[in-house]
């Protein structure tokens, strides 16, 4: 059974955060500027890390877009470098069961959806989910990559 990693914040420095509307086109507009905070800070030609980071930017904020609406508030977006790779923060305010938060078998394989949280257990070392860290409601699901590459199947949580 998934269990998403409860594993402290690492020792990180702050490289991108930011607020958005909860719409479809701010979550593109968060992958871009993440994308382009790494390549400001020299990982352009850090391949295949530096898109493993986008595409996990892209798979949580479209969640957070999508499924994370609570009064019409919108997310936010951190980005962390920590000891060998990169932290992403995508929190919003909507309450619920934060164990609700976890992949899901895909009954249908030609569906236009439901592969978000796969993707981002197949690319980042650890992920997690966790209560919002302001006094407002809400989550924070987060994801640290190592440029060493994906976890093998003995280090998933």
């Amino acid at each position: 059974m998934y269990r998403p990693s409860a594993a402290p914040l690492r020792p990180s420095i702050e490289v991108f955060r930011h607020a958005f509307p909860a719409t479809p086109e701010a979550a593109r507009h968060a992958r871009h500027l993440v994308d382009n905070a790494l390549r400001l800070l020299g990982m352009e030609d850090v391949e295949p890390f530096r898109s493993e980071v986008v595409a996990i930017v892209a798979e949580l904020t479209a969640n957070a877009a999508t499924h994370g609406r609570a009064s019409d508030q919108g997310f936010e977006v951190a980005a962390f470098l920590i000891p060998d790779g990169v932290r992403v923060e995508v929190g919003d305010r909507c309450e619920g069961d934060l164990s609700s938060v976890r992949p899901r078998a895909l009954e249908d394989g030609d569906a236009e959806s439901g592969r978000g949280l796969l993707i981002v257990t197949a690319l980042a070392h650890r992920w997690g989910v966790a209560p919002s860290r302001t006094k407002a409601p809400g989550k924070t699901v987060w994801a640290e990559l190592l440029r060493n590459g994906p976890p093998s199947a003995e280090e998933v949580p």
